[in-house]
């Protein structure tokens, strides 16, 4: 498998819905020094995410990615770019890779200008 299935793959499952209650996924899919800037401009971290550890309601919409692609920034640091149909945004996130799994380190939503 490639390394943009790979990590395509990772990122489609922090779409799931249930991921996103299930402390053991998440601990696996995001780093310790996780962050991230919503479309809102609103901060978040690791802490934050495992505080609030609480599913996505069943039902939450499954999402249309286009235009996955990467760029390396290090032996150990990726950057994914995609847009996501439904809400109009362009994402960003950057994976690191340490002890041999790729975890989610930064991830960036942001609404494309009209």
């Amino acid at each position: 498998m490639s390394l943009l299935t790979t990590l395509e793959n990772l990122e489609n499952q922090l779409w799931e819905h249930f991921v996103w209650g299930n402390r053991q996924q998440l601990e696996l899919l995001l780093h310790d020094e996780f962050v991230e800037i919503g479309g809102s401009g609103h901060f978040t971290d690791r802490a934050r995410v495992m505080a609030e550890l609480a599913p996505k309601p069943v039902g939450y919409p499954r999402r249309t990615i286009k235009g996955y692609h990467c760029r390396r920034l290090s032996d150990v640091l990726i950057q994914v770019f995609y847009e996501v149909v439904e809400d109009d945004t362009r994402r960003t996130s950057i994976w690191r890779l340490a002890d041999d799994r790729w975890q989610l380190i930064y991830h960036q939503g942001t609404q494309k200008a009209s």
